[in-house]
């Protein structure tokens, strides 16, 4: 780990508001240094039990995208509790949905976690991460889709 990262990691860490906005909504966290996209789960038998896994890898010296990461995934985990894009958030997809909604999804996830930024960090900058060209390409990749 580089001393940026760490050092942006350790910041990110003090910001007490993040930390207590994931307690609140009962959401567990855990911060992977090494990797390098967040992610989300659920736990099957209660879907209400939900952790984000943030990768901080590509975050040196970016406070403001690192918080956006956890908030993308913030976001993910409550469409999944309201039942938004239902079958996005809870089961196996199929190539076709995938090409046709992945993008479409999480773009509007996007949207929420920039809304849940501006209510939390109202002097923060969110990042959007599928809004760059190659959006598409990296969650074929991702979803390993030819």
């Amino acid at each position: 780990m580089t001393p940026a990262l760490r050092a942006t990691i350790k910041r990110v860490k003090n910001e007490k508001k993040l930390f207590d906005f994931l307690k609140k909504h009962n959401i567990k966290y855990r911060l992977n240094p090494r990797m390098t996209t967040g992610s989300w789960q659920y736990h099957t038998s209660n879907p209400d039990l939900c952790r984000i896994i943030i990768g901080a890898k590509d975050y040196d010296d970016d406070d403001d995208a690192l918080i956006s990461s956890f908030l993308h995934e913030t976001a993910h985990v409550f469409c999944h509790r309201c039942k938004i894009y239902k079958k996005y958030h809870s089961g196996y997809l199929s190539k076709s949905y995938i090409r046709r909604m992945a993008l479409k999804i999480e773009r509007y996830i996007d949207k929420k976690a920039a809304k849940l930024m501006q209510e939390i960090f109202p002097k923060r900058k969110y990042r959007y991460g599928y809004s760059e060209s190659g959006a598409r390409e990296f969650l074929l990749k991702w979803y390993k889709i030819d």
